[in-house]
């Protein structure tokens, strides 16, 4: 098993799956109604930014959060540790490689750092 840290980095230093450039929204179980991830760990300020969305053919109701991630500052997650379980559960072809064994941390870092040039242009 890969380390921990590294999967995190990798995570936090990409970002590509929250701001908006892969998805326009995602789905937040239920569990999110009350604030709460399944374990119980408070989900800080989803309730302020989660929408109710019904779908056309069955009239069910999904509650999604509309991406860009309000809550991701200066391109990293201010709530990692307390995303939701949607944010937990995705992987990125990346890092399911990484975790293969198949791309090694080093490159994936050199992936990312040359992504976020041609998305940050500016960035220091």
């Amino acid at each position: 098993m890969k380390n921990g840290a590294n999967k995190k980095n990798i995570c936090t230093e990409c970002g590509y799956c929250c701001d908006g450039s892969m998805f326009n929204l995602i789905m937040l179980t239920r569990d999110c109604e009350s604030g709460l991830d399944s374990q119980g760990k408070e989900l800080k300020h989803i309730a302020d930014y989660s929408i109710i969305v019904e779908n056309r053919k069955t009239k069910e109701s999904t509650i999604c959060m509309e991406l860009p991630c309000p809550l991701v500052e200066d391109k990293k997650c201010t709530i990692y540790e307390e995303r939701p379980l949607t944010c937990k559960a995705f992987r990125c072809k990346l890092l399911i490689q990484y975790e293969a064994g198949k791309v090694s941390y080093n490159d994936c870092m050199e992936i990312i750092n040359k992504k976020l040039m041609y998305r940050f242009p500016n960035a220091k």
